[in-house]
């Protein structure tokens, strides 16, 4: 996966483009951004961990996932002292 910064979406070698301000992700693009199977997001969901739902308005019933309760599981999951590791670096990097 590759971020494009001046376009502001993120493509792999599939042809699934994640668009970073999207608030809202379906399965696949979810499952890529989290870096969880499919079946373990659907699963997370149904229990309440994070929001995602079967969309009433696909006539398919594809799976939409809120892209800030992916990233607040995924940092409940990080070691206590992460946030002061990633500002660590940052400042080392010069970013």
């Amino acid at each position: 996966m590759m971020l494009n910064a001046d376009r502001n979406i993120i493509e792999s070698t599939s042809p699934i483009i994640i668009y970073s301000d999207a608030r809202w992700l379906k399965l696949i693009p979810a499952s890529i951004y989290s870096s969880m199977g499919q079946h373990r997001l659907k699963e997370l969901a149904k229990k309440g961990v994070i929001v995602g739902y079967s969309d009433l308005d696909s006539k398919r019933g594809d799976w939409i996932f809120d892209k800030e309760s992916l990233d607040k599981y995924r940092l409940r999951q990080a070691p206590q002292n992460i946030e002061e590791k990633l500002l660590a670096f940052k400042a080392k990097k010069g970013l």
